[in-house]
């Protein structure tokens, strides 16, 4: 069965979870693993699921910068990745060519994550990238 979640029902979904009576269906907490680690010439950003959910690839992965940082971008952002098929197999890798930058690079991601069950809910972070371990 293929999943058909647009943008407006994942919106939705996200205005239906500030309401006080949500609460997380069973099993299904953000368990997303995000990193940016910023190497000499590029972002590295990885999304990883835990065993328990997987990541939607219809509504894709989206990368945006939180603020101008003095970083020269080598791509046009936001950068927008969507996979062939309903989900991302495993692990999501973004690279973001980097010219050069004065400040660590500051992101704003926004996906959507699934139980196996087919319940699917957005989820957005911002994050600082680090430097990569040398």
């Amino acid at each position: 069965m293929r999943s058909r979640l647009t943008p407006a029902a994942l919106a939705l979904a996200a205005a239906l979870m500030t309401s006080s009576a949500y609460a997380d269906p069973p099993g299904m907490a953000p368990d997303v693993s995000l990193t940016c680690q910023r190497e000499p010439a590029q972002v590295v950003v990885m999304l990883t699921p835990g065993p328990e959910v997987q990541i939607n690839a219809e509504y894709g992965v989206t990368v945006t910068p939180t603020k101008r940082d003095n970083s020269a971008w080598g791509i046009a952002l936001p950068m927008i990745s969507k996979g062939d098929s309903d989900y991302f197999p495993g692990s999501v890798r973004l690279v973001l060519p980097l010219d050069g930058a004065v400040s660590p690079p500051s992101l704003h991601v926004e996906y959507a994550y699934c139980s196996k069950a087919g319940v699917c809910m957005p989820e957005d972070a911002d994050i600082v990238c680090v430097a990569a371990p040398s």
